[in-house]
């Protein structure tokens, strides 16, 4: 009986950083062809499933051209990274770029409203 409720709480929170975490694609680790992309290090791709780089805070970055499989890989680590159970969120790169002006905005215009608050005295 607890092993089943740790299992089911463990799936749930499995489902809830799947969902969390927005990918674009169902890619797996093992379904990766690895002479596709080119230039694609197996051994170096694969020395980045176990998810340490996470826990180190470290990024990973894939570039290339068009239809590079760039996206798949991405996808294929982070679901990699919430079988670990750690959270994880997919962004394009316009998304990121979109998402990190408007917390610079937001962080400057609180920073001016207390600025303001504080002279007001």
């Amino acid at each position: 009986m607890l092993d089943r409720e740790i299992t089911y709480r463990k799936n749930k929170r499995l489902q809830r950083f799947l969902r969390a975490a927005k990918f674009r694609h169902q890619a797996c680790v093992e379904d990766i062809d690895y002479p596709f992309p080119p230039g694609l290090d197996k051994s170096q791709f694969i020395s980045l499933t176990p998810c340490q780089w996470i826990t180190q805070k470290y990024n990973v970055i894939f570039e290339g051209p068009t239809g590079g499989a760039k996206n798949r890989l991405a996808c294929a680590l982070g679901l990699q990274a919430c079988g670990h159970m750690l959270s994880m969120r997919y962004f394009r790169l316009p998304h990121l770029l979109e998402a990190l002006r408007i917390i610079v905005i937001a962080s400057y215009l609180s920073f001016s409203f207390l600025i303001f608050f504080s002279e007001s005295r």
